[in-house]
């Protein structure tokens, strides 16, 4: 797992929680990786905390040939709060000098895009194990509720 991906996992399980809108948050645990036509994508949802979901497929940009592009999306409860994790995905951003991360903050919404050069099988799989691990943690009553 690269620099970036592990800083996605982070940053997902920090946007899941940081996220708390009862009104749209489902009753259940859900986090499902389905793959079609060379597309991988998540779909998750932590009762309380919020949802987001990621797509990776082939890139189109010329600039990254032979790479995948992942999109992440995240929804705050409110703009604060986004505008807070919007600075620290914009610095990590940065770090990225070769332009194969950008991240665009609207309102309470923030996606993410980036460039990877692995596989949409190790995609699928490191989204499933995360997936998992996301699982487990909720499940285990581990997540804090204070946000």
């Amino acid at each position: 797992m690269n620099f970036i991906k592990s800083a996605f996992v982070l940053a997902g399980a920090i946007a899941l929680v940081a996220c708390d809108d009862s009104s749209s948050a489902s009753n259940s645990f859900s986090c499902d990786v389905t793959r079609k036509s060379g597309t991988v994508k998540v779909s998750s949802t932590v009762p309380g905390y919020g949802s987001m979901t990621v797509t990776v497929s082939e890139s189109t940009n010329p600039n990254f040939e032979d790479y995948r592009v992942i999109v992440s999306q995240y929804t705050y409860k409110n703009s604060t709060m986004a505008n807070e994790e919007c600075e620290d995905w914009k610095e990590e951003a940065n770090e990225w000098r070769d332009g194969s991360v950008s991240v665009k903050c609207s309102g309470s919404t923030i996606t993410v895009t980036e460039y990877d050069k692995g596989s949409l099988d190790s995609h699928e799989r490191e989204y499933k194990e995360m997936c998992e691990e996301t699982r487990e943690y909720y499940e285990s009553g581990a997540m804090d509720m204070d946000y």
